[in-house]
């Protein structure tokens, strides 16, 4: 799809690798998990833990329902705004500059201090 305004397309494509990204992650814990699993197939304690992990992980469909879900709103909205008008908005919310992670540790750091 072509969008009207590029501050749409590029939050669109933010959603999108977010979306990736909890997959991937998620893919990897599960994966790690089944790993523990079958290292602990006697130990009733240890199995319990990862059927319980291996639940709280399924929160990653949710979320990638909820992504599209702001995706389909962003794609629908699109061709009926103009973000032009509101370009110093869109400036202060710099959408192409990605998240790092030295700014998350940044962010911890500071509120440690």
């Amino acid at each position: 799809m072509n969008f009207n305004n590029k501050e749409i397309e590029i939050a669109s494509n933010h959603l999108h690798t977010a979306q990736k990204e909890i997959q991937k992650c998620a893919k990897t814990i599960y994966d790690v998990l089944e790993k523990l699993e079958k290292l602990h197939h006697n130990d009733e304690a240890s199995i319990d833990l990862i059927t319980k992990a291996i639940t709280a992980l399924q929160f990653q469909d949710i979320v990638h329902q909820r992504l599209m879900k702001i995706d389909k709103f962003l794609r629908t909205i699109d061709p009926q705004i103009d973000i032009r008008l509101q370009n110093q908005f869109i400036k202060e919310f710099a959408w192409e500059n990605e998240v790092v992670q030295e700014d998350i540790d940044s962010l911890f750091n500071t509120q440690k201090g």
